[in-house]
């Protein structure tokens, strides 16, 4: 759940990835789906249009989830719920035991002020906690990102079902971010709504994640740890 942040000067967060092609032959026509790149003005006040996902060589894409509150099981069943909207797997998920080795890292809890350069910062806020995706873009051209990215998850209530259900969702709206869906859906029923009460992606969640599989690559990450 995620709000995309005014200019990219500040800290935008979410999840942005690497550049290049989709190797499928035929991309899949998608008609119900929203534009979910970003456009951005760079540092040298260049317009650019910010769009990534993971190609098949960089899969599965690692993921590290702190032990707290049930983050790792919910880490878990977001990438099974992810996995499951692309026909071909053009996405697969991992979750590992060394955050030194991860592409994704998702942390409890507020996240920081500042300490990120250029960032594209998506955020999602309710009642009952908020979540956060960043990617730390390079600071003049935006045509890059370090790994890892980084998500957020902070709990505003204390526990309860309600916050249990709150910490899922997000964590599965969040992990959306860090497939390549830079913007929001304007429609409230979707899962990548800023805001939303869905709990699994919806028909034009799903469309939006296969277009963005296979649209071109406008930013790539950097220094993939081994």
């Amino acid at each position: 759940m995620t709000r995309l942040a005014a200019g990219v000067a500040a800290t935008l967060l979410l999840a942005l990835g690497a550049a290049a092609a989709c190797t499928d032959i035929t991309p899949p026509s998608r008609a119900d789906a929203w534009e979910w790149r970003a456009t951005v003005v760079d540092g040298n006040g260049t317009t650019r249009q910010l769009a990534f996902h993971w190609l098949p060589s960089e899969l599965p894409v690692r993921i590290w989830a702190e032990d707290a509150e049930g983050l790792p099981g919910d880490v878990d069943a977001a990438i099974a719920t992810w996995e499951r909207q692309f026909l071909h797997g053009e996405f697969r998920g991992v979750r590992v035991a060394d955050s030194a080795r991860a592409d994704v890292i998702v942390r409890l809890g507020a996240p920081p002020s500042q300490g990120f350069l250029r960032a594209l910062r998506l955020d999602r806020r309710a009642p009952e906690c908020s979540g956060v995706t960043i990617y730390d873009l390079d600071e003049v051209t935006y045509l890059s990102f370090a790994l890892p990215i980084r998500i957020w998850i902070e709990p505003k209530l204390a526990a309860s079902p309600a916050l249990d259900a709150c910490l899922a969702l997000t964590t599965a709206h969040e992990l959306g971010h860090a497939l390549g869906i830079f913007v929001h859906s304007p429609t409230a029923t979707d899962l990548m709504f800023g805001n939303p009460t869905a709990t699994t992606p919806t028909a034009r969640d799903r469309n939006t994640a296969e277009r963005a599989a296979h649209a071109g690559r406008t930013v790539v990450f950097t220094d993939r740890r081994p």
